[in-house]
């Protein structure tokens, strides 16, 4: 990765979610984390 890309890469978090009907956590997104702390 170029320095440009893990800048990018940074700003993101991985986050799981859960089946609502199975509780299993086997979806993944990434969010921006500037979207995450201005909440």
């Amino acid at each position: 990765l170029s320095d440009k890309q893990m800048e990018v890469y940074e700003l993101r978090v991985n986050i799981q979610l859960e089946c609502t009907e199975c509780k299993r956590r086997n979806y993944s997104t990434s969010k921006n984390k500037r979207t995450l702390l201005k909440d």
